[in-house]
């Protein structure tokens, strides 16, 4: 904790002169002692915001941001998971997290990351593997509409376009067009379909939000050539 205090004021200049470098050094050293916060300090300091970022930090980065996510850490953990989603940012941790990677999605780490989180966005992620049946997950549309319909109680919204499409095509559930409907409706009144909530609440509205919402995620056409937004055979 000394050191981590001595890097802190060495790196941001509280009340010594500015001696950068000196405050990095600390840092790395209270870092391999194992202090969590300086490991933290490091990637959002550093490695995330460090204009000359080189190839050859990729394995100091990796390893420190492997710490966190091994820990849990809230930031660290979902960035590493959208990283291995292929959710494209330009700037800050994953877009380091990219360039260390080589630009590559892995849906059977970004799985193995999802499963066991019981935060409701988690859960809405896992229950779009099981779904799909990305990565390492088993394709189970009963699981997945399981999910759905408790994460869409939690306030995740995008649920309910997949209980609707669910519903309209009979995937997980009996088709029922009605309950699919009811679905629909709600999603529109909450004004994700569209700004009015004008949208008449078909199959073919419901389609084109999830596709809508996955490429506004992830933003990177090479990735969505390999999703299927819907959970169907292919």
């Amino acid at each position: 904790a000394l050191m981590y205090s001595y890097a802190y004021n060495y790196y941001l200049d509280e009340g010594v002169n500015n001696y950068k470098p000196k405050g990095l050094e600390y840092f790395k050293q209270s870092a391999e002692d194992g202090y969590l916060p300086s490991v933290s300090e490091l990637i959002s300091f550093h490695y995330s915001a460090e204009k000359n970022f080189k190839v050859l930090d990729c394995k100091t980065l990796l390893k420190y941001n492997n710490i966190l996510v091994e820990e849990k850490a809230f930031i660290p953990y979902i960035i590493t998971f959208w990283t291995y989603m292929g959710k494209r940012w330009e700037s800050g941790l994953s877009k380091r997290i990219y360039q260390c990677t080589n630009d590559k999605h892995d849906f059977s780490k970004a799985y193995s990351l999802v499963k066991e989180i019981h935060h409701p966005r988690f859960q809405y992620w896992k229950a779009l593997f099981i779904l799909n049946g990305w990565g390492d997950a088993k394709q189970d549309y009963n699981k997945a509409y399981e999910l759905f319909s408790k994460t869409q109680t939690q306030g995740v919204v995008p649920s309910l376009a997949y209980l609707s499409y669910m519903n309209f095509k009979g995937l997980g559930v009996p088709k029922n067009p009605k309950k699919g409907l009811d679905f629909a409706i709600k999603l529109i009144e909450g004004k994700y379909v569209s700004e009015d909530g004008s949208l008449e609440a078909n199959q073919k509205s419901i389609k084109d939000y999830i596709k809508l919402y996955m490429e506004n995620f992830f933003k990177n056409p090479d990735l969505l050539k390999t999703l299927n937004y819907l959970g169907e055979p292919k």
